[in-house]
């Protein structure tokens, strides 16, 4: 039996795109599986940086995700995830700010069967308690929008 989020692909027809969008501070990349006809099979965002510098890193995503959707056209399909790798404000800020200020956006650029993982150091029982508050605001449109949390160890 196939789960509902599987993908079923041939790895000799797709490959790998990495994106990495240009935040003030920190990381912030795209990583694409797309097959051979230029259609993006799935896809993450992970971590968001922050803003510095006077680059605004929320403005950096925006314009980054709008790009690949349009250089993508027709073969655009939507990030399945947002990863942050772990709580420095460098890897997660900008990405928070660009959900808390384009909520209505989030369907254009995530399935709605996307999920946020993070790192072990969250309480699974209760993951806003110690969660940095623009993230925690973040993750509660997530969850008005069916997102999940789920979570990866290193």
């Amino acid at each position: 039996m196939q789960h509902a989020n599987t993908i079923q692909v041939k790895f000799d027809k797709i490959h790998v795109a990495t994106y990495q969008f240009p935040v003030g501070l920190g990381d912030c990349s795209v990583h694409l599986l797309v097959d051979e006809n230029g259609t993006v099979v799935s896809g993450f965002l992970m971590d968001g940086g922050k803003d510095a510098g006077g680059v605004l890193a929320a403005k950096v995503i925006d314009d980054g995700l709008r790009l690949l959707a349009a250089a993508y056209g027709s073969g655009w399909n939507k990030l399945r995830a947002w990863v942050v790798t772990h709580w420095d404000e460098d890897h997660y800020m900008g990405m928070a700010n660009w959900i808390v200020n384009n909520r209505t956006d989030l369907q254009d650029f995530f399935t709605e069967e996307a999920r946020f993982y993070t790192g072990p150091e969250i309480d699974k029982k209760n993951p806003y308690k110690d969660m940095p508050e623009p993230v925690a605001d973040a993750l509660r449109l997530f969850t008005e929008t069916r997102w999940m949390v789920g979570y990866f160890y290193f």
